[in-house]
């Protein structure tokens, strides 16, 4: 057995050798382009990772300072996207009604399919366009009211044609019957309104007066309080009265029951005639006689009365109220020196008709010289009354003169 030599055993060692060593290289670049990939794959997982992280938290951040400055913003834009998706499901349904609805016309009308597809699209065009232009449609129907309501106030004219129509009516008329005959033309029911239409008024063409409400008012308030014989008549005076600025013959209240003189005089229109010329100490017949038929009363039962108790042309206001009063409760002294009182007061109403001792002293003593009574009877009225007027501010009344303690008056 032969020994091999020790050079040939040193080269076939080190080519097992370097055979060896390319072996493992080549693995060992494998396995470090393997754990570099995963090194890679790793890094780019955490670098998605960290991205991901960072995004979140600025999302976080973000929606922190909009919910702090605008928290509402977010839901108003929701509400709004659903508001617009609602009212696009609105029109789309509409649309699909308008197209039921078409398709139903044309089922009714089968001439509407003869027409041609473009004028059917058109018609779809317009009736879309006239639904989403309501804005539109709703200022042309106020134009429209606007020119109704102008029309109204015109008066309504016959048309040229109509008038056309009557002049050769009248022309064949005159030449079949001749124009010296006279016509006899009957009016139609139709001609009839029309007429009574171009005669009318609408309201805004009727202006009332603005103080024609209140005249009113007061005028009718004042004839039911006075309750005049001839109305005209005392419309008349009323009116005239209320235009000069005097004072009206209007009553103060409805009298009933009235107590009223053979001439018609009452206690309410003495307080009248009282208002009306009181303020004067003298009074003429003319004056007199002016205010007295403005009451409806009558000029001759005036003048019987004046003439009966020695008044002429001229004379003193107290003198007439006595006599006027006294003929009101059939010539009784002491009942017509109470109207006399009622009369001639100042005191309101619900209170006992005091007047000064000197009015009633003027017309007592002018009465008690009309009738049978003594003077002596009558300084004695006055004295008694005088005593008791000292006592009360000058002032007597009914319940003085009607005391059982005062001498009688007549």
């Amino acid at each position: 057995m032969s020994v091999p030599d020790t050079a040939e055993f040193e080269n076939n060692d080190e080519t097992g050798l370097l055979d060896v060593s390319k072996d493992d290289d080549e693995e060992l670049l494998e396995k470090v382009d393997e754990t570099e990939n995963e090194l890679n794959d790793i890094i780019d997982e955490e670098q998605v990772d960290e991205d991901q992280s960072n995004e979140d938290e600025q999302l976080e951040e973000d929606t922190t300072t909009i919910m702090n400055e605008q928290p509402g913003e977010e839901f108003e834009s929701e509400n709004i996207e659903n508001e617009e998706f609602d009212e696009e499901i609105l029109e789309d349904d509409q649309q699909e009604e308008q197209e039921q609805e078409e398709e139903e016309e044309q089922e009714q009308e089968p001439q509407l399919e003869d027409l041609p597809a473009e004028n059917e699209e058109l018609e779809v065009e317009e009736i879309q366009k006239v639904t989403t232009e309501q804005p539109e449609i709703a200022q042309l129907q106020k134009e429209v009211e606007e020119l109704s309501r102008q029309n109204e106030k015109l008066p309504i004219l016959p048309d040229d044609h109509e008038e056309e129509e009557e002049e050769e009516e009248e022309q064949h008329h005159v030449h079949k019957h001749g124009a010296g005959i006279p016509q006899i033309f009957v009016c139609t029911q139709d001609e009839k309104d029309r007429s009574l239409q171009m005669e009318s008024y609408c309201c805004q063409q009727i202006q009332i007066p603005p103080m024609l409400p209140n005249i009113l008012k007061t005028f009718t308030k004042s004839v039911i309080k006075t309750q005049p014989r001839d109305l005209l008549q005392w419309s008349v005076a009323y009116f005239r009265a209320m235009a000069t600025g005097q004072i009206p013959p209007v009553k103060e209240r409805l009298e009933y029951p009235t107590v009223e003189s053979p001439c018609g005089l009452t206690k309410g229109l003495l307080r009248v005639l009282n208002k009306q010329l009181g303020k004067n100490q003298l009074v003429t017949t003319v004056e007199l006689r002016d205010k007295w038929t403005s009451l409806c009363l009558n000029g001759e039962e005036l003048k019987t009365l004046l003439l009966a108790n020695g008044l002429e042309d001229q004379f003193e206001w107290t003198k007439f109220i006595a006599i006027a009063a006294k003929s009101i409760v059939n010539d009784h002294v002491v009942e017509g020196m109470v109207v006399f009182c009622e009369t001639m007061t100042e005191q309101p109403d619900g209170v006992d008709p005091y007047i000064p001792y000197e009015l009633f002293a003027e017309a007592y003593t002018f009465l008690a010289s009309q009738l049978d009574v003594t003077m002596i009877q009558a300084e004695e009225v006055c004295h008694f009354l005088r005593d008791l007027a000292k006592a009360n501010f000058g002032l007597v009344g009914p319940k003085d003169f009607m005391a059982v303690e005062c001498p009688p008056l007549c």
